[in-house]
């Protein structure tokens, strides 16, 4: 019974230790993060000479608060009375259907390369790896040229349909396809008389999950920072995207351009740790 107690204790110890360690990383890497904010947050200004100029955002709100935050009121208000809350519509169109789009079209072509024995599978497998190499800006050119002889300049599809095709996602979504997808499952499925899109909207999609919410928050950022395709593709006021009308217009709150992505990842979190917890399960 002795030896079983110290044994006991011993991995006690050792769980404690395993614990503290893991806190003091944890806690290391959230200030690691966090540190861009906090400096933003705390710093002064100084000149040459080093006289203080300005007092830090911190230090302004501590000093007055209801002053800046009816400052920040007055920016939500001539917010929505600029020309930024149509940039901000157009935004959220271009994001939330490029994220549709690339989740579904990702997770079907990745589904295609998983499940079915074809002849050009494997090539096909190699020529997404080496997509993922090159720049996409290195077609945009190109793409350009062919838009502007089609005449659709100033479309908002335009620029949702090259960022619908992400190579980079559907590899992703391959790779976990590939350690959690079930023939025998999908075999009895079609025994049952499902069909192929039946089957894979019902049981591929949930199954991939966890990839789809990893890589929607990919996505989702990249198409809502994204500056460079709407730039040369919406020239007009009324098309322009939010991130491109942020660089332009004095009333920009920093807000409401961080905040979606926040909540992007706040949502999909759940998910992600799900998918996690079940491949170290099946494991």
């Amino acid at each position: 019974m002795s030896e079983i107690r110290h044994e006991r204790t011993i991995l006690q110890q050792r769980d404690l230790k395993l614990r503290i360690a893991t806190y003091i990383v944890t806690i290391l890497i959230t200030i690691l993060v966090l540190s861009p904010f906090i400096i933003w947050l705390t710093t002064v200004g100084y000149t040459a000479t080093g006289e203080m100029t300005e007092r830090s955002e911190l230090q302004k709100f501590i000093a007055n608060p209801l002053k800046r935050i009816l400052r920040y009121w007055n920016q939500v208000v001539a917010f929505c009375e600029s020309p930024l809350l149509i940039s901000l519509r157009n935004s959220v169109i271009v994001t939330g259907s490029t994220c549709i789009g690339c989740m579904y079209i990702s997770a079907l072509t990745a589904y295609g390369l998983t499940a079915y024995e074809w002849k050009f599978r494997k090539a096909l497998s190699t020529f997404i790896v080496v997509v993922m190499m090159i720049p996409t800006t290195m077609s945009y050119i190109g793409y350009y040229k062919m838009v502007q002889d089609l005449g659709l300049i100033n479309n908002l599809a335009m620029v949702i349909f090259p960022t619908v095709a992400s190579p980079i996602t559907v590899f992703f979504m391959k790779m976990y396809l590939q350690a959690t997808f079930s023939r025998e499952l999908v075999e009895s499925a079609r025994i049952d008389g499902a069909g192929e899109f039946r089957i894979f909207n019902k049981l591929i999609l949930p199954m991939l999950k966890p990839a789809i919410a990893t890589q929607l928050i990919f996505c989702f950022s990249q198409s809502w920072y994204d500056t460079y395709l709407p730039a040369i593709l919406l020239i007009k006021d009324e098309f322009r995207t939010y991130g491109v009308a942020y660089s332009i217009y004095v009333i920009k709150p920093m807000i409401i351009t961080v905040a979606p992505p926040i909540i992007a990842y706040l949502f999909c979190a759940k998910h992600i740790v799900e998918g996690v917890a079940l491949g170290s399960v099946k494991q």
